[in-house]
């Protein structure tokens, strides 16, 4: 069956290789209280986003001082600090829940990994709406958010899509128009990321511009086995769940 998390140990360390980068990260721990956040794993698509950094498309904000890019529930880190590793036009931004012990893990990726001043780790509650703390470091928003493994929880998705829609840049007009790009795995069910597509349309701030299924082994680089999103898929066992993840990306109406 396959895998949904690649280092399930807290306080041991996740190797992860591509052709650009070597990164060490540590596996996050939390407090007893936060264990239902599940923050102590590097999930599988968290990886599947480093794999496949390009469906960022970063290179369209080619003209702009820097890329300012937000991870969400960043856990390790891998994609946010992946991206401040390998490119010098970046600005990262990583953030999750405000555990101490979860933070404290995060800091010590970046300084493990990136020694540029790249990347800054801002503690966040989602349902608390306060986003002061970005606003020091990007005052006009994010060109680019990202998250992976961040919808299973149908509670919280109205949280996060507040969060989305107050740090989200909102410009829309030219070349570099702001883009949201979510990576989920299948593990907790199809009707958990229908309900928050759901949630996306019944706002109306929001366009889903792509929502697509991937098979979570495609390898590095480009070639992606994909089909459209469906909620219903006859016959499909968890076992076969497990073998995709759904990539969606969303912008501004």
């Amino acid at each position: 069956m396959t895998p949904i998390t690649l280092s399930s140990n807290p306080g041991s360390t996740f190797t992860y290789t591509n052709e650009s980068a070597t990164l060490h990260l540590k596996t996050p721990d939390t407090k007893s209280e936060n264990w239902s956040l599940h923050a102590s794993s590097v999930w599988i698509s968290a990886v599947f986003l480093g794999d496949h950094i390009h469906l960022l498309d970063l290179d369209r904000y080619h003209h702009l001082p820097k890329t300012r890019v937000l991870e969400l529930g960043a856990g390790a880190g891998l994609p946010g600090i992946l991206i401040a590793k390998t490119r010098d036009d970046v600005q990262v931004v990583l953030s999750d829940y405000p555990d101490e012990e979860l933070i404290d893990a995060l800091n010590q990726n970046v300084a493990a990994n990136v020694s540029n001043g790249s990347v800054h780790v801002v503690p966040y509650d989602w349902t608390t709406g306060d986003t002061t703390p970005f606003r020091a470091l990007s005052p006009d928003g994010f060109d680019v958010i990202i998250a992976a493994d961040t919808l299973w929880n149908v509670d919280l998705h109205g949280a996060f899509l507040q969060s989305l829609e107050s740090l989200l840049r909102r410009d829309t007009d030219g070349p570099s128009t702001p883009s949201i790009n979510l990576v989920a795995g299948l593990h907790t069910g199809r009707w958990t990321i229908q309900a928050f597509l759901r949630a996306v349309e019944d706002r109306r701030r929001f366009l889903l511009h792509r929502v697509v299924e991937i098979r979570a082994n495609s390898g590095k680089g480009t070639t992606l086995e994909e089909r459209n999103w469906q909620v219903e898929r006859e016959g499909e066992d968890e076992s076969g769940r497990r073998a995709w993840v759904v990539s969606i990306t969303i912008g501004w109406k």
